[in-house]
């Protein structure tokens, strides 16, 4: 009787199970996720007409997750996203053996001393995404998830996607607000769009910061456009900008002096005078840069070769990695630049 249930479909490298107890659960989980959110849309129509797109957009948001996952699992037979997982499960197992010990490892930057905790029972993380403090930081977090699915990769991949629909959703929202006579094409652009629906699905970094992106835009839209001073606004841009910086930070470099010019920009739209606007408009880009400079140069440490310091270090060694014909003769040269802020701005001198 043992051997009938749960009966094993298939195996990845003795790590990932995929059993007929997860088809059950995941299959049962969407279903009430599909429910509960058809109910939602039912009484939000109501008050507001653009949550049609709600249910069909968190349906095809689903839909991409089961093909990332089937794709990366099934057909690549691994991949980013399965070793993503992999480590996870090991994480998974040192909280079921020792929760003050994975407690440590969650709290604590990876090390020769972290890692010693794992053990053979526990399995250990891939080194190469554990001493990276980037990629570790998903997998810290997708423990989280995993524990609640008791390890099922596809579970867990739909609770990550279903969190990450919120954030995108809002951000919909907000720019419906903005065009409203362009709706249909907005839902199409954030909501249905195949690239995000496939890359965003995943257990992967993309996933966690198109959440987070999303999140800052439409939490700081809250606070400072639309002046809605709610804790939960500053709470959610604090979190959607630790998980940023801490999972790919050069985003963040694009995105708090991006955020800076729109909410100055939003400001100086108010002022009623043409010839005040002019004279300070060159005083905000200043102050914007000078703003950005010292925020993003503040969180140096946190940024890694990401840094103000080592970013343009960074884009020359990747400038000379695509210059080489390392794929099938393909490459990409955009020019000689030598790693400093001379050097970049001399490519965009005629």
């Amino acid at each position: 009787m043992d051997n009938l249930y749960p009966m094993e479909m298939w195996e990845y490298d003795q790590r990932i199970r995929f059993e007929w107890i997860d088809v059950f659960a995941t299959v049962g989980t969407a279903v009430l996720i599909l429910i509960f959110s058809f109910l939602f849309q039912s009484r939000k129509l109501k008050i507001d007409k653009s949550y049609k797109h709600y249910m069909t957009g968190l349906a095809a948001k689903m839909a991409g997750t089961f093909f990332f996952c089937s794709i990366y699992l099934f057909y690549y037979k691994g991949g980013d996203t399965v070793s993503y997982f992999e480590s996870t499960m090991a994480m998974v197992n040192l909280f079921y053996k020792d929760p003050s010990n994975y407690i440590e490892v969650m709290l604590s930057p990876p090390s020769v001393e972290t890692r010693s905790l794992f053990d053979d029972k526990t399995g250990f993380p891939y080194s190469y995404m554990f001493f990276d403090s980037h990629t570790f930081m998903v997998i810290k977090i997708t423990s989280i998830f995993s524990i609640l699915t008791s390890k099922s990769y596809f579970l867990t991949s739909l609770l990550i996607s279903y969190l990450s629909y919120f954030s995108i959703w809002k951000l919909f929202l907000m720019f419906r607000d903005y065009a409203p006579e362009i709706e249909s094409k907005l839902a199409w652009a954030i909501l249905y769009f195949p690239s995000p629906l496939f890359w965003g699905g995943g257990i992967s970094k993309d996933t966690y910061t198109y959440m987070a992106t999303a999140m800052f835009i439409f939490s700081a839209h809250n606070f400072f456009i639309l002046k809605k001073r709610e804790l939960g606004s500053i709470l959610l841009m604090m979190l959607a900008s630790w998980l940023i910086i801490n999972i790919k930070p050069y985003i963040f470099i694009v995105l708090f002096p991006g955020g800076l010019l729109w909410i100055f920009y939003d400001k100086l739209l108010r002022v009623n005078s043409k010839f005040v606007s002019f004279v300070i408009f060159p005083i905000i880009i200043v102050g914007i840069l000078g703003l950005s400079f010292y925020v993003l140069n503040s969180l140096g440490g946190s940024m890694s070769k990401f840094s103000l310091e080592r970013a343009f270090e960074t884009a020359a060694v990747t400038n000379h990695d695509l210059k080489q014909s390392y794929y099938g003769g393909s490459s990409f040269d955009i020019g000689d630049f030598d790693g400093t802020l001379g050097g970049m701005i001399r490519l965009f001198l005629p």
